[in-house]
C-alpha cells in the first residue's frame, strides 16, 4: 500500500516558516531518484505508528492495492503557544492570521484559508524552491543561505 519513507535530518534545516503551499511545492524540483537515495523506509507492522516532526521529509509511493490507505495525523501544541496559520501573499511575503482552536482542528490541513480570519502580522520571508543541487547539500548539513554545515550539539562537543 505504499511504505513511509523519511529523510533522515532533514527536520534540522526546515527552521523558516512555511504556508501550506510552501511545504507542497518546495521540493518539487528534487528529482525522484535522489529523494529515494536519501530516504529511509520506516517498515511498521498493522497497528504501529510513528511519532515525527512534521518538518521531516517524509513520503509514501503510490498506493497500487485495492484497498483503502489510512493515515492518522495528531498534533500535540502546548497550551500556551498562540495558534496562528500561514498563508503566502506572494514569493517575498507571509501573511500570519490568528486561528482559533476549533478552527485549526477543522481546517489546518487544507489549503484553503479559513473565511473570518484575522490578520495579526507579516513576515519577510523569500519562498524557497529547492532543486537536486540544494538538496544534495542539505543533506551533507549546509543550511541553505550558508556555506557552514549546521552540527547539533553532540556533534560540537565531540567535533564529528
Amino acid at each position: 500500500m505504499g511504505t513511509l519513507h523519511i529523510v533522515k535530518g532533514s527536520h534540522k534545516f526546515s527552521n523558516l516558516i512555511r504556508s501550506y503551499d510552501d511545504y507542497r511545492y518546495a521540493f518539487g524540483g528534487v528529482s525522484k531518484r535522489v529523494i529515494k537515495k536519501y530516504s529511509t523506509p520506516i517498515l511498521l507492522k498493522g497497528g504501529q505508528d510513528v511519532i515525527l516532526d512534521d518538518r521531516l521529509i517524509h513520503w509514501s509511493p503510490r498506493n497500487k492495492s485495492s484497498r483503502i490507505r489510512t493515515a492518522f495525523q495528531l498534533e500535540l501544541i502546548p497550551q500556551e503557544t498562540e495558534l496562528a496559520i500561514y498563508y503566502r501573499a506572494n514569493k517575498q511575503e507571509l501573511l500570519k492570521y490568528a486561528i482559533d482552536a476549533k478552527t485549526y482542528r477543522e481546517t489546518s490541513l487544507t489549503l484553503e484559508k479559513p473565511a473570518n480570519l484575522e490578520l495579526i502580522g507579516k513576515l519577510n520571508q523569500p519562498y524557497i524552491s529547492y532543486g537536486n543541487k540544494q538538496f544534495i547539500l542539505m543533506m551533507q548539513g549546509v543550511v541553505p543561505g550558508n556555506t557552514r554545515p549546521k552540527r547539533n550539539l553532540f556533534e560540537r562537543l565531540f567535533n564529528l
